[in-house]
């Protein structure tokens, strides 16, 4: 009798120690799913921490070709004065042609 008390015993011991058991490895499984769901979104970031990276590449590089596009079109700005300047000597001197034609034509007459 005392012998089945005991059997009966550490079966319940066993079920419980078995039933834990279920349960630890339930726990586990949900651990390995938070695990991997950190995993993807761990590596989701680093894409997008990679693309941001890159875009901040490619502004600097344009940003330093459109500086130089702008120095260039200032100094070709200003050096359009001197063709400023040959227009208005150009006009000047179709006044002064003009001008000697009417004198030219009137002191015939």
């Amino acid at each position: 009798m005392k012998f089945e008390v005991e059997m009966a015993q550490l079966e319940r011991e066993a079920l419980e120690r078995g039933e834990q058991i279920d349960t630890l490895v339930g726990n586990i499984h949900k651990l390995n799913q938070i695990f991997k769901h950190l995993n993807r979104m761990i590596l989701e970031q680093g894409t997008i921490l990679d693309r941001i990276d890159f875009n901040m590449e490619q502004t600097l590089k344009q940003t330093v070709k459109a500086t130089t596009e702008i120095n260039k079109a200032n100094r070709h700005h200003e050096g359009g004065g001197c063709a400023n300047r040959i227009i208005l000597i150009l006009i000047i001197l179709i006044f002064i042609f003009a001008v000697i034609l009417i004198l030219k034509y009137v002191l015939r007459k």
